[in-house]
């Protein structure tokens, strides 16, 4: 039969194909090769990586930044409020009136949404924001933080402002107050 004859052909003589063999024997130190080192990195993994890098730190900067009370400043005939991103000078003639509301810009706005500017998300509000209850208005206030400074003006946005601490903003609201009564 057809299988006998490949089995005597394959199996049959193995033995004696061991006998011919040499048995393998471990190479001198000085032959052994070294392992091959890995592969460098490709160029454009190594940009991606330094462009992502770049973007993360950038976007850590704008959110701290963005977090910074304004800064505010009385000049002879004006005030000027400056935050991140954001600058608005006032003329003490535009202002109809000034007043220190004893709650949260969180209960007087209600709902809304930014127009331009930095927040709307999260404990601070710098631009203009669209208000259902008070139209669209200039804020640069904490959110939950009270009391907060409106400043009404004639044909214009009205202007909220607070800070963190509660001195701080009953102190802008006089220095502000006194500087228009002059």
């Amino acid at each position: 039969m057809w299988w006998k004859r490949i089995w005597k052909e394959k199996f049959l003589n193995q033995e004696s194909a061991y006998c011919l063999m040499e048995t393998p024997s471990k190479p001198p130190w000085w032959e052994i090769p070294f392992p091959t080192p890995p592969k460098p990195w490709p160029l454009k993994h190594i940009m991606v990586i330094i462009i992502l890098m770049i973007t993360i730190n950038n976007i850590g900067v704008i959110i701290y930044q963005a977090q910074k009370e304004p800064m505010v400043s009385i000049f002879g005939n004006s005030v000027q409020i400056e935050a991140v991103y954001y600058k608005l000078n006032v003329d003490f003639s535009t202002i109809t009136s000034i007043s220190l509301l004893e709650r949260s810009m969180r209960d007087i706005a209600g709902d809304g949404f930014r127009v331009g500017g930095s927040g709307g998300f999260g404990r601070f509000m710098r631009g203009d924001f669209q208000s259902h209850n008070l139209g669209t208005v200039s804020l640069f206030v904490q959110f939950r933080s009270s009391p907060t400074i409106w400043i009404e003006r004639y044909d214009q946005k009205d202007i909220y402002i607070n800070f963190r601490d509660r001195k701080k903003t009953e102190t802008l609201y006089n220095e502000i107050s006194a500087a228009t009564r002059k």
